[in-house]
């Protein structure tokens, strides 16, 4: 925290990212809760990228926490950090936060979200047949998503990324889908 504030203290920071379990872990949940801080964001992004692929799951869980903190935000403003989350090994293990995010957001979604559920429709695959994933229920989020996106991104380099994942929810008879075409139609 103190690497925030005071430039002095940046080798502590490069410390803790190095350090131990704990020591990581505490500069997640710093990190994590600072990432919507418009004076520290980009200090924080540059840990959450790294800290998104740790060797600690605890370390993963507290970095795919900063979505959490993302209420009311601009969320196309953080299109890099959602992008390389999705690339990561905390994606396939602790979607929920940016998931909640995206859904919760009143505001026009960012195209990255046709990465977040792409993602999260090959998580659902990879995991087919295991009931003792929660991801099933996911896609009626993921179908409610990527209409949305197609809907705010229907002129620009998204368009062509959301229609493919709408294919490819119908095709796939994925849950919901159906749905959300005629409420889309509409």
């Amino acid at each position: 925290l103190a690497a925030l504030r005071h430039d002095g203290a940046a080798d502590l920071a490069a410390t803790a990212l190095s350090g131990d379990a704990k020591q990581r872990l505490g500069l997640a949940e710093v990190a994590a809760a600072r990432v919507g801080d418009s004076d520290c964001r980009g200090w924080c992004e540059s840990r959450l990228v790294v800290q998104f692929d740790d060797e600690d799951d605890d370390v993963r869980r507290a970095a795919a926490s900063c979505f959490r903190d993302l209420p009311d935000v601009a969320l196309e403003a953080y299109g890099d950090l959602i992008a390389a989350f999705c690339d990561s090994r905390a994606f396939s293990e602790t979607s929920f936060w940016l998931l909640h995010a995206l859904e919760e957001s009143r505001r026009r979604l960012p195209g990255t979200t046709c990465l977040v559920c792409r993602r999260l429709l090959e998580c659902v695959s990879d995991e087919e047949g295991n009931s003792r994933t929660g991801r099933f229920g996911d896609t009626y989020t993921v179908s409610k998503l990527i209409f949305r996106t197609y809907q705010q991104h229907a002129d620009d380099e998204w368009t062509k990324p959301a229609l493919d994942l709408i294919d490819l929810l119908c095709l796939e008879g994925v849950a919901g889908a159906g749905a959300e075409l005629e409420r889309f139609e509409r």
